[in-house]
């Protein structure tokens, strides 16, 4: 594979869309990986410079697009949703999309926003945009994105305790068949099971809440580190809202080690809270 000095050698020319496209995928496949993580970003953010000054490009927006896409879904593994570029970057991609008329990145961006914003408590506005992107993503036939939003969406809804929402939102999205994969390194089956859970739990539906919490961790243990560590901590936070601290401790530990291992720094502090409130009632 093209090392990571290769690829930003390569970026340091003028931009051209037989190597651009290949130089994006190779930074994606970089950021799975904790060392390559900055210059995935790094090269990203270069090959975006190398657009911005290259109009003459063909089909540029286009090109801008998809960096810009890739740039935010690469930033949010490296640093996290919380940081400050992450919801910048969504914004620049969502507003680009739709001028662009690129529905299919608009609503993938708008759910990454969805998202952040869900993360950093700002849910009326995270609610106001999963009301406003509903429509957009009805109209797109990729059963991919439409589970994507649905992701985003049913976190939300179950966010602002509208729990018969969220269980709509996430069986809809869960019932999608999809050959792609629109959250890049991750299984997004896996996620949305695994968001579905929390859901689950402070809805009452214990049973069912079990069965969720066994397949979404054999999917994303079969797919990678990254959806092990995610699905992992938000397993064991439902698991820990229905009491369940021996079922969510091996659980929250095994994402923890992971998280801090491949330096997936927003999902240390679920796993590190579950395991002490674990520890208290176990009396150490």
């Amino acid at each position: 594979m093209t090392s990571p000095a290769a690829i930003v050698l390569i970026a340091h020319g003028s931009p051209d869309p037989d190597w651009m496209r290949p130089v994006v995928a190779l930074a994606e496949r970089l950021r799975a990986r904790a060392p390559g993580r900055d210059v995935a970003v790094a090269t990203l953010e270069h090959v975006l410079r190398l657009i911005e000054t290259h109009p003459h490009l063909p089909d540029a927006d286009g090109e801008r697009v998809l960096t810009l896409s890739r740039l935010s879904h690469a930033r949010q593994v490296a640093f996290g949703f919380v940081d400050p570029q992450v919801g910048e970057l969504w914004s620049r991609t969502s507003e680009l999309a739709a001028t662009h008329e690129d529905l299919r990145e608009k609503v993938v961006a708008d759910a990454g926003r969805i998202v952040v914003a869900c993360v950093c408590g700002q849910l009326r506005e995270a609610d106001e945009m999963v009301r406003a992107t509903l429509p957009l993503a009805a109209q797109i036939a990729d059963p991919g994105i439409r589970k994507t939003f649905g992701f985003a969406a049913g976190t939300v809804r179950y966010r602002v305790a509208a729990m018969h929402d969220a269980a709509t939102l996430f069986e809809s999205a869960l019932a999608l068949a999809h050959t792609d994969e629109p959250v890049p390194g991750a299984d997004l089956d896996a996620l949305l099971m695994s968001q579905y859970a929390p859901a689950l739990a402070l809805a009452g539906r214990i049973g069912e809440l079990h069965g969720m919490v066994a397949r979404s961790l054999e999917r994303a243990r079969a797919h990678s580190l990254y959806s092990e560590c995610v699905t992992g901590a938000l397993n064991a936070w439902a698991l820990g809202l229905v009491g369940d601290f021996a079922g969510a401790a091996p659980i929250a530990a095994r994402a923890l080690a992971i998280a801090e291992g491949e330096s997936f720094r927003t999902w240390t502090s679920r796993p590190l809270f579950l395991l002490g409130v674990q520890a208290i009632h176990a009396g150490r």
